[in-house]
């Protein structure tokens, strides 16, 4: 349901000197072909908002009206207000308009302000209505809401990257995020559910630093869950915790192909067999990097992914044209004697670039991750290798493969909170330097 804005126009605005000294309210001031009223019309014209309502006084009716004219307003409703009586009466008797819905939101704005930057007022209005939603408790039909879960983490650090022999410090945000997810029981054992997940880039000089992430809406049943929209594929989330430098540049990203969240999927995922399940996702050919072609992820795993229900997580997954790659990927994690060690391998081949198909070797690589915990310090290291694609141009040849290393540590201050550091070292058969990456971090999760 849309948000209903709600104008109130009806102040004398007689503060801006000296233009309001002869009785013209502020709102109504021409600034050269433009007011405050109509670019605040112009601000409730933006898809998220229903027609506007416009609180007024009697004797403002006609320049309110031209102005909706002018703004090619042509559905709204005018509250006229006999008297002046200030701002709360003027939001009472409009929110009792008895043709406005019990649920719709409503959104009240003062006909005098300037606000330039609408994209980020639009945002910033949005979160509002997802936070007044949180605290809010709702019922529909009888089957109550899950409650709405709000979710994030911030992970800043200060770190010093030496790419290619050029050394900069430093304060990078590493894939922080804000979120929401929730579910309603629709009864006889089915369960709509929805995720929506922004990046927060916080060290963007940009202020409209949100990137999307997963962002889908699902039913659950006995017999397993489809979800749509943007989404992991099956093999991204095949690989569970054994990257132990994810989202940090010793991330397995770097040199493994199909870390992929694709914007055009359907997913469907088995209910759980024991510790077993498994799921296969569907991204449409109109998706960006598919150039026109269905592509396909399946994987099967068993285990906790976070190894505490089982002391082994194991996966095997397979893309077919995601992305332009084809990949088979295995992976496994285990508890042993207090170490927790992982294992990837993974074959992967480029079929399409740019949309056209080319005909290269197939790579393989793997990965090899250890931690271990000592009371509040978890120390772990990672190596990973992925061969190279060989080619020449007939005077020249080049091998695009490379392989990382990291080590690092994590201090756990309470459990949504740590403070980490981190070196990674990764070189590139195609580059003639090797790339280091050092880096001390905070990161809390709510």
């Amino acid at each position: 349901m849309k948000i209903r804005p709600v104008i109130l126009c009806g102040g004398a605005g007689t503060r801006l000197w000296s233009n309001s000294k002869n009785h013209q309210a502020k709102q109504f001031i021409d600034f050269g072909n433009w007011t405050l009223l109509g670019k605040t019309l112009e601000r409730t014209k933006a898809s998220i908002y229903d027609s506007p309502i416009i609180s007024t006084n009697k004797k403002y009716l006609r320049e309110v009206k031209q102005h909706l004219k002018k703004n090619k307003i042509n559905k709204y409703k005018i509250v006229l207000e006999p008297a002046k009586r200030n701002t709360a009466p003027a939001i009472l008797s409009t929110a009792l308009i008895k043709d406005i819905p019990n649920d719709q939101p409503l959104m009240f704005f003062t006909a005098d302000h300037l606000i330039e930057k609408m994209n980020i007022f639009n945002k910033t209005v949005l979160a509002t209505i997802i936070s007044t939603a949180m605290v809010a408790s709702v019922q529909a039909e009888n089957h109550e809401v899950d409650p709405l879960t709000v979710y994030g983490k911030l992970n800043v650090t200060v770190q010093s990257n030496d790419i290619q022999g050029d050394s900069r410090t430093r304060v990078q945000s590493n894939a922080s995020r804000l979120g929401v997810k929730g579910g309603l029981d629709l009864g006889d054992h089915l369960e709509a559910f929805y995720t929506i997940e922004y990046e927060v880039d916080t060290d963007s000089a940009d202020k409209n630093n949100f990137k999307a992430r997963n962002q889908f809406v699902g039913l659950k049943s006995r017999i397993g869950a489809v979800s749509v929209g943007r989404n992991d594929t099956m093999l991204k989330m095949s690989e569970g915790k054994v990257d132990q430098f994810n989202d940090l540049a010793g991330d397995i990203k770097s040199l493994f192909a199909g870390q992929d969240r694709m914007a055009q999927t359907v997913t469907y995922m088995t209910p759980a067999m024991g510790h077993f399940k498994a799921g296969v996702t569907y991204v449409a050919e109109a998706s960006s990097g598919q150039w026109n072609r269905d592509g396909y992820s399946l994987a099967a795993m068993y285990g906790d992914k976070k190894l505490k229900e089982t002391p082994v997580f194991a996966s095997i997954a397979y893309n077919s044209d995601v992305n332009g790659y084809e990949i088979m990927r295995a992976t496994a994690q285990a508890k042993l004697a207090g170490f927790k060690l992982g294992a990837m391998y993974q074959q992967q081949e480029l079929n399409y670039l740019l949309g056209h198909k080319v005909s290269l070797d197939s790579n393989d690589g793997f990965l090899f991750s250890v931690s271990y915990q000592i009371n509040d310090i978890v120390l772990k290291g990672q190596y990973q290798d992925m061969d190279g694609t060989s080619w020449s141009d007939g005077e020249e040849s080049w091998s695009a493969g490379g392989d990382s290393w990291s080590l690092g540590g994590d201090y756990m201050l309470g459990k949504p909170t740590k403070l980490f550091a981190f070196y990674t070292e990764r070189s590139y058969d195609i580059l003639p330097k090797s790339d280091s990456y050092f880096g001390l971090g905070l990161e809390h999760k709510f």
